[in-house]
C-alpha cells in the first residue's frame, strides 16, 4: 500500500511492484489518516511503503498482512468519487499497461506531459505509455498553479500533453505572457465530456499535430479514442467487429473490453478478493444520445438533477454556458429546494472578471435551452475546484458563499 505525492516514490513503487508482480495499491494523497487507516484495516496489506526523503528510497513497514496468499498482481486504484463513495478497482498489470501496445513508432522517444494526477486511471496510462515507449515522463507537483504548470510544460519542450477538458481551459487562460507554446505533436483530452470549443480552443492555441479525445474509465478501461477534430463519436465505433466492443442499453453506454477491470476489490468495497467482472460488458453510467450521424455523451446517468420535476444533466447545462465568448469555465450543480427539489446553479470563470455580465449569460442560455434547464443562480469564480483525478467537483454553495 501506498499514499504519497512524491512523484519518485510513486514511480519507484510501480516499477518494483511491476518487476515482482505484487499488487500495489494506491491510496489518494488526500485522504485523511482515519481513512487510510480504515483502508489498511479492510484491505490488510503485507507491507506500507513510504518515501524516506533524506536517503530518497522506499522504506517496507509492515502492515496488517493476511491477504498475501489472496492478492492478485496488479494495481489497485480508487474511483474519483465525485458521484458517490470512492471503489476500488482493480487491474491486472496487463490491463493497466495494455495502452503501451498503442503507442505508435512517430511518439516514441518524446516528452511526456501529464495534466491528470499521476495516481488516476489516465495518469497511469500516461506514466505507461512514456517508459514503455522510451519517453521521458513529466508532471507538475501536486497543487501546483496553472502558470506553474504552464511554465513547467513549456521549460520541459513536452511534446505530447493530456488532460481533462477543465485543465485545458484553465492552463490557455492562465498561460503567462511571454512564456513559450511548446509544438505539440500529440495533444489528448479525457476525463470529461469533451465539447467542440475546447476542442478547437486547443487546436488554436497549440497547433498539434494530432488532436485526439479518448473515452474511458477506471472499471472499462480506454474504449474510444476520436482524432476528426470533431466532438462526439461517429456511428462506425459502435461496429461489433472491434476488439473492444461497446453497445447502448436504454442511452447507457456499456462496454466490453479484454483490458477492462477485473473487479471492486471485495463486495461493497469490503475484503481482499475481487469481485471479477472481466470480458462481462461494464455498466458506464454514461448517457449518449445520437445527432445526425454521430453520437455525443450527454452526461452522468446517476448525475442528473430533479428540476421541478423535470431531469436536468450539468453537462449539457455547461456546453451551453461555454458557448458565451466571454467565458473560461463553468460548473453547473444543484442547491436543495423544499419547493421545487433543485435550484439550478452556475459558477463561471469569466475571461474578463469587470466585465461579468450575468444577465448576458441567462439570456444566451435563454435562446438555445429549455426554461427549466437556464440555471436561477449564475456567479463568477476564480477558478473551477477539481478533484484530484482532474475532474469538476460539482458542489452546492455554502450560505457564506
Amino acid at each position: 500500500m501506498l499514499q504519497t505525492t512524491n512523484r519518485k516514490a510513486l514511480v519507484a513503487a510501480l516499477t518494483l511492484a511491476r518487476e515482482r508482480e505484487w499488487q500495489l495499491l494506491l491510496l489518494p494523497a488526500c485522504w485523511s489518516k482515519e481513512k487510510t487507516a480504515q483502508s489498511s484495516r479492510t484491505f490488510r496489506p503485507i507491507a506500507i511503503l513510504n518515501w524516506s526523503e533524506p536517503d530518497q528510497r522506499l522504506i517496507f513497514a509492515e502492515g496488517p498482512g493476511g491477504a498475501e496468499d489472496l492478492a492478485q498482481p496488479g494495481i489497485v486504484l480508487f474511483t474519483s468519487g465525485t458521484t458517490g463513495t470512492p471503489k476500488a478497482v482493480s487491474h491486472s498489470w496487463r490491463s493497466i499497461t495494455a495502452c503501451t501496445g498503442f503507442v505508435p513508432e512517430r511518439l516514441r522517444g518524446l516528452i511526456w506531459y501529464s495534466g491528470y494526477q499521476p495516481i488516476s486511471f489516465a495518469g497511469l496510462q500516461m506514466f505507461f505509455s512514456a517508459s514503455e515507449s522510451q519517453g521521458v515522463f513529466a508532471v507538475s507537483s501536486a497543487g501546483s498553479s496553472f502558470q506553474h504548470q504552464a511554465r513547467h510544460l513549456s521549460d520541459a519542450r513536452a511534446t505530447i500533453v493530456s488532460g481533462a477538458p477543465t485543465w485545458w481551459r484553465m492552463l490557455i487562460a492562465a498561460w503567462p505572457s511571454g512564456v513559450p507554446k511548446p509544438a505539440l505533436d500529440q495533444a489528448t483530452l479525457g476525463g470529461e465530456i469533451v465539447d467542440q470549443a475546447t476542442l478547437d480552443l486547443v487546436r488554436a492555441q497549440f497547433s498539434p499535430g494530432r488532436l485526439t479525445h479518448v473515452y474511458a474509465s477506471s472499471e472499462a478501461g480506454t474504449a474510444i479514442a476520436v482524432s476528426d477534430g470533431l466532438a462526439g463519436f461517429p456511428c462506425s465505433v459502435l461496429a461489433s467487429d472491434r476488439e473492444v466492443r461497446l453497445r447502448l442499453v436504454d442511452g447507457e453506454l456499456e462496454v466490453q473490453s479484454p483490458y477492462s477491470m477485473r473487479g471492486y476489490l471485495g463486495a461493497q468495497g469490503e475484503g481482499p478478493l475481487p469481485q471479477t467482472q472481466h470480458g462481462s460488458w461494464v455498466k458506464t453510467g454514461d448517457l449518449v444520445e445520437l445527432r445526425g450521424d454521430r453520437h455525443f455523451f450527454t452526461g452522468r446517468k446517476d448525475g442528473r438533477m430533479n428540476v421541478g420535476g423535470l431531469k436536468v444533466s450539468p453537462e449539457e447545462v455547461e456546453a451551453a454556458v461555454l458557448d458565451c465568448p466571454d467565458v473560461v469555465d463553468c460548473v453547473v450543480y444543484g442547491k436543495s429546494s423544499p419547493i421545487v427539489g433543485t435550484i439550478l446553479c452556475a459558477d463561471v470563470v469569466p475571461r474578463r472578471p469587470n466585465t461579468f455580465d450575468s444577465a448576458a449569460i441567462r439570456r444566451h442560455l435563454q435562446s438555445c435551452l429549455p426554461l427549466h434547464k437556464v440555471p436561477r443562480i449564475i456567479r463568477a469564480i476564480d477558478a473551477v475546484r477539481m478533484s484530484a483525478a482532474g475532474k469538476k467537483l460539482r458542489i452546492e454553495l455554502s450560505d457564506e458563499r
